[in-house]
Parts: C-alpha cells; structure tokens; sequence
C-alpha cells in the first residue's frame, strides 16, 4: 500500500498527494464528486474500468459522482454503489493508490438509486424486525 493523503481545498477541489507529490484529482460541488477521464489514459489499461480513490470514498464528503469524458459524455453512478459493486484491481506497478473500479456498464444514476433504496428498505426490515422480537411481537 502506498503512503498517500487526500485533501480537499476550500473551493472543492480534490487533491491527491502521494509520494511528495500532489495532483488535482476531481472536485466536489453540490455533494457531488466530478472528475474528469481521458480513455487512452484511464480506461485501456484497466479493460475498459474506471477507476475511484478508496480512501475518497470512504469519506462522506459527497452522494453522487459525474465522470466526464472529452467527448462529453458523462457517466453517473452513487458513492454507496461504486463502495458496494467496486472491484480492487491490482497492478504490477505498486505505485498507484488503492482504487474501486467500475466497468461503464455499471453506471447510471436510476440503477444506482434503485439499488439504493432496495438497501434502504431491507434495513428498515431488518430494524422493524428486531423491535418486535425486543417487544415481544
């Protein structure tokens, strides 16, 4: 595991800095986290995944995450989803942060909000249901 901090500046940017070295890695406006990726880069060498800093989302500091492409495209997904169905990919290359990655496929922010009630519901169910064993129902 690398040795990396992650600081987010007055003004919503984010900032990963990792050995001596710090760089913008998206920003937060609205409780949303917008970052932006290029496919040469970002996408062929992790078979089409996208990529998201673990120690980033693991923060409550946002719901939702924009990913922007050149082209314009935008994919849409939540923190909780990409937390819940995120991959850990490992790399020869130890260099890089700890990272979930999600395939393009697996975004949308109507999958990602359904799955999230679903999940909302159940914990409801869960927390009925133990009342009443505790009340003796």
């Amino acid at each position: 595991m690398t040795n990396q901090q992650i600081r987010i500046d007055k003004g919503g940017r984010v900032w990963l800095n990792m050995r001596g070295r710090s760089r913008e890695i998206g920003g937060i406006r609205n409780r949303t986290f917008h970052c932006f990726r290029s496919p040469e880069k970002h996408i062929m060498h992790t078979g089409g995944f996208v990529g998201f800093n673990y120690e980033l989302l693991q923060r409550d500091e946002f719901d939702r995450i924009c990913v922007h492409f050149p082209d314009g495209a935008i994919l849409e997904t939540t923190r909780e989803y990409v937390l819940a169905h995120g991959k850990f990919m490992h790399f020869q290359n130890s260099g890089f942060e700890r990272q979930l990655f999600v395939h393009p496929r697996d975004f949308g922010i109507e999958r990602a909000l359904t799955w999230q009630r679903i999940q909302d519901e159940a914990r409801e169910r869960e927390v009925t249901r133990h009342t009443q064993l505790a009340l003796g129902f």
